[in-house]
């Protein structure tokens, strides 16, 4: 699945009874939005995945105010294995204090959890304070609860 949304803080959702995989389609690869959530779950026994280059990324829009949109990821009893990165950034800001990254949380219930990079990150000021990060919080619960990181700890998760 691939999805780019761009109405200003518009949400994505999307939950499948087997699998989700973030890819290309019609020439949207990964999701994106302009601030808005991203939430992605099985119902069932399924995975969620990434390719590396699939990413997830919301970034608010300059000067909005608006604080990033969050990610979720979660399986009901199943693995979560993202080699794209997961990003979320502030709205920067010339006129204000920037805004708030999103929040991201993934939770593997009954499996595993393999990441790339994780980065949220306030929005920068242009003569006004940057927005601050949000938190990262990585579950397993159940199961193997293997955390297993694909890229070099350095700059890995990364709440800026």
């Amino acid at each position: 699945m691939a999805a780019a949304i761009t109405g200003a803080a518009q949400s994505f959702t999307y939950k499948d009874a087997n699998a989700v995989a973030i890819g290309t389609v019609n020439g949207t690869t990964g999701i994106t939005t302009s601030g808005g959530a991203v939430t992605l779950t099985t119902a069932g026994a399924g995975n969620i995945t990434s390719a590396s280059g699939k990413n997830v990324t919301t970034t608010a829009g300059a000067n909005s105010g608006a604080v990033s949109g969050a990610v979720t990821m979660s399986t009901n009893s199943g693995n979560i294995a993202l080699a794209g990165d997961v990003i979320t950034t502030g709205a920067a800001n010339n006129a204000a204090t920037a805004s708030a990254g999103g929040q991201v949380d993934l939770t593997a219930n009954s499996g595993t959890l393999a990441v790339a990079n994780i980065t949220t990150s306030g929005g920068a000021g242009t003569g006004q304070n940057g927005g601050n990060a949000a938190n990262i919080n990585l579950t397993t619960a159940g199961g193997t609860n293997d955390l297993t990181v694909l890229a070099e700890v350095d700059g890995l998760l990364a709440s800026l």
